[in-house]
């Protein structure tokens, strides 16, 4: 999508939510990240985002005087507000589906005894058996998809009962391929995470945005019609080849939910 084309898009919006604000600074891109936040009018509000700036005040003194003497309020923290855990999951197959093993904790202290156990789960998922279940511790096809194994299908959709069993839900999986975050997605048909009034509360988000912001004949598209039935489940996707529209609708729905 070219720069005139995004812009056109966000100039109309009311708040921006801008991830990643330190490519500002890119030799490649850095120009389309300044003249975005340049013309965006007044009366958009922004929130720009990241864990890598070194220069924050600097940042934000320049973005106020270049938007006629804004007010930018600076968040900084040195800690992270929600501490990392490290953990392998090793599950494959109804057998080992609870095999999800500690190896770095909160204090980011590595736990040798948590690797040990995730490799003896791969070899041999019988003999470790439940204990992993102690959470203290391709080829495209024609239509752009990527074909994907059983297998695969299977550790996807363990981990997200293993994830939803320990309430850890909401969470993002990362996926280095376009298609194959498209296959994986479509296999999630039969996977529900929401009750009844949690679906009437996304399903009517929906309707109000789409109905509103897309014509009628772009309701009919693919991706329109599998981000539709997937969110009322609460699953969600975002790739590079999505409508602006839509990248946004699915971050709303996971602040939703």
């Amino acid at each position: 999508m070219s720069t005139k084309i995004l812009l056109n898009m966000v100039h109309n919006a009311s708040i921006d939510d801008i991830e990643a604000v330190h490519y500002v600074g890119g030799r490649e891109r850095g120009h389309v990240w300044e003249q975005l936040l340049l013309v965006l009018p007044q009366s958009v509000t922004l929130v720009l985002l990241s864990a890598t700036l070194p220069n924050v005040v600097e940042l934000a003194d320049w973005l106020g005087r270049a938007r006629g003497g804004s007010e930018i309020h600076v968040c900084q923290t040195l800690k992270r507000p929600v501490l990392l855990q490290h953990y392998l999951y090793m599950g494959r197959d109804r057998r080992s589906r609870n095999n999800l093993y500690l190896v770095v904790n909160k204090k980011s202290e590595y736990r040798h005894e948590g690797y040990e156990m995730a490799v003896v789960s791969w070899t041999n998922p019988m003999l470790v058996g439940d204990h992993g279940a102690e959470y203290r511790g391709g080829t495209n096809d024609s239509d752009g998809y990527e074909a994907i194994s059983r297998a695969q299908i299977n550790t996807w959709k363990c981990l997200t009962g293993v994830l939803q069993k320990h309430d850890l839900l909401p969470a993002i999986a990362f996926v280095l391929s376009r298609a194959l975050i498209m296959s994986l997605v479509q296999q999630f048909d039969s996977v529900d995470l929401l009750n009844g009034v949690e679906k009437k509360e996304v399903s009517s988000v929906l309707h109000k945005c789409l109905s509103t912001r897309l014509e009628a004949c772009d309701k009919e598209v693919s991706q329109v019609i599998l981000l539709q039935n997937l969110t009322v489940c609460d699953i969600t996707f975002k790739h590079s080849g999505m409508i602006l529209l839509l990248k946004g609708l699915s971050n709303h729905v996971q602040i939703l939910v």
